[in-house]
């Protein structure tokens, strides 16, 4: 008899934990497979560009000095997958 009233309060616990973890996993389910599919409509790659306007450099006297600058600098194609914002879409 000592042995069940030790057991149960685990039990208790066991059973709560399990129901807690199939409800979460019931509703997180569906809105993962919506996530997967919207992931598989995106494109693998996205366009950036960007465009230097001025580069600031200073000195250790405490001086700030802002270079011209350069020539617009090209488009490049970077694989979204790899900046990770394809689940970001």
């Amino acid at each position: 008899m000592t042995g069940f009233t030790m057991l149960a309060p685990f039990a208790v616990a066991a059973i709560i934990t399990l129901g807690s973890i199939a409800a979460t996993l019931r509703s997180a389910l569906p809105r993962i497979a919506q996530l997967r599919a919207e992931l598989a409509g995106c494109r693998d790659t996205q366009d950036y560009s960007f465009r230097v306007t001025s580069v600031i450099s200073g000195w250790n006297d405490g001086t700030v000095v802002a270079l011209p600058a350069r020539a617009p600098i090209r488009t490049q194609r970077l694989p979204a997958r790899q900046l990770g914002l394809r689940a970001a879409a």
